[in-house]
C-alpha cells in the first residue's frame, strides 16, 4: 500500500478535511473546491494538497474524476485488521484482541518481548501497510523518537493510530488516551496526609514524562514544604545498583512520621523492605501492573491501564464517533 509523507502543516490540513467529512460539513456528493482556490486558501503548494487528496481517496472518502473535480463519497466500513503493539501487560493485550474478535475483525499483534529491534519493529509496520491494516493501538514504544515518523506513514496511509502510553499535543490529529497521571500524584499525596503524615517526600525512578506528571501533581498537594529525592537509573533494578545505598541514606535521615511517594512499585517495595527499621516511614506508590507485589507499602494506587485499552479499543471499532483524546480517571478499582 502507498503511504504519503506529510509535513506538519499537511497533517493540519489533513486533520481539517477529515474533520468537515466527519461533521458532515462535507456531505456525501458534495464537490471540492477546485484545486487551485483549496490550495491557496490553506496556504500550501498545488502538489502537498494532492497528496492530501489521495490520502483520503484511498480511505474511500473522495473520488476524484478527471474533469470532473473531487467529490465526497459516502463512508465505507473499513475492514482491515487492527493492530496492537504490545500492551506490555498479556491481560490488557488478551482482553484487547478478545472485544475486537468479537466484533467480527482480525488482529495482529507486536510482542515487544526480548527479541524486540528497532529492524524488527520496523518491518512489522511495513507489514501493516502491505496488510491494509484500518487501526493500530500502540500501547508503549521502545524505539522513542524514531517510532514518530513510523506513526505519521501509518497516518498517511489511512491507518487510525491510537496512543495508549505517549501523547505528543504537536501531532495533529493524534488520538490518545492515558491515566491522569498528574491526579495519581495528587490522590497519593492526600491519602498520605489522610493517613497522618505531618511531613511528605517525593523519590523519583525514572524522569519519563508520566514521572514528571505525577510528581508535579504530588508536590502541588504536598505543599511548599515537601521534600523530592530525584535519582535517575534509566529502568535498571534497584537491588544493586552503584548508588542504592545513595538512596537508601537520603531515606533514613528523613524525620518520623514522614509520607514518601514512589512513581514505581517494584523500587518501592525494595526500599521498604531494605527500611524495617524505619516503621515511622509511610510508602506509597503508583503500580501499573494488576499482578505486581505491593510488599509492605502503606499505600498503593492502581494506574488505570484498562480504562484506557477499553476506550481505545471502542474508538478503533467505531463505538464512540468522537476523537479520543483523555485523560483515563482514577476510580473505585485504583486502591490494591
Amino acid at each position: 500500500m502507498p503511504s504519503e509523507t506529510l509535513s506538519h502543516r499537511a497533517l493540519v490540513i489533513l486533520a481539517q478535511f477529515r474533520g468537515n467529512l466527519h461533521s458532515g460539513s462535507w456531505p456525501p456528493g458534495f464537490k471540492l473546491p477546485r484545486e487551485v482556490d483549496l490550495a491557496e486558501h490553506h496556504g500550501v503548494s498545488r502538489p502537498t494538497l494532492r497528496k492530501i487528496i489521495r490520502i483520503l481517496e484511498r480511505e474511500g472518502r473522495l473520488q476524484v474524476r478527471q474533469g470532473s473535480g473531487t467529490r465526497v463519497l459516502a463512508k465505507k466500513v473499513v475492514r482491515g485488521p487492527i493492530a496492537i503493539m504490545d500492551c506490555t501487560d498479556p491481560e490488557l493485550t488478551r482482553m484487547a484482541v478478545a472485544r475486537i474478535a468479537a466484533a467480527g475483525r482480525r488482529t495482529l499483534v507486536f510482542d515487544h518481548g526480548d527479541n524486540w529491534s528497532p529492524t524488527a519493529e520496523h518491518l512489522w509496520f511495513d507489514h501493516l501497510l502491505q496488510v491494509g491494516a484500518s487501526g493500530l493501538l500502540a500501547v508503549g514504544t521502545p524505539n522513542g523518537g524514531a517510532d514518530r515518523a513510523a506513526f505519521a506513514q501509518l497516518a498517511g496511509a489511512g491507518v487510525q493510530v491510537i496512543h495508549l502510553e505517549h501523547f505528543d499535543e504537536t501531532i495533529p490529529d493524534q488520538e490518545w488516551c492515558l491515566p491522569d497521571y498528574a491526579m495519581g500524584g495528587r490522590i497519593i499525596a492526600q491519602r498520605l496526609l489522610a493517613a497522618g503524615c505531618r511531613q511528605l517526600a517525593w523519590m523519583d525512578i525514572c524522569n519519563s514524562p508520566f514521572v514528571v506528571l505525577a510528581r508535579g501533581g504530588f508536590l502541588a498537594a504536598a505543599g511548599s514544604d515537601a521534600r523530592q529525592y530525584r535519582p535517575v537509573w534509566g529502568g535498571a533494578a534497584v537491588s544493586g545498583h552503584p548508588d542504592q545505598m545513595h538512596f537508601l541514606r537520603w531515606l533514613e535521615r528523613l524525620p518520623p512520621g514522614t509520607g514518601v511517594g514512589f512513581s514505581d512499585c517494584s523500587a518501592a517495595c525494595w526500599f521498604s523492605d531494605q527500611l524495617a527499621s524505619r516503621p515511622d516511614l509511610h510508602i506509597a506508590s503508583l503500580r501499573f501492573q494488576p499482578n505486581e507485589p505491593v510488599g509492605p507499602c502503606r499505600i498503593v494506587l492502581q494506574v488505570p491501564r484498562r480504562h484506557c485499552v477499553e476506550a481505545a479499543v471502542a474508538r478503533i471499532l467505531g463505538e464512540d464517533p468522537h476523537p479520543l483524546r483523555r485523560w483515563a480517571p482514577w476510580g473505585d478499582d485504583a486502591s490494591a
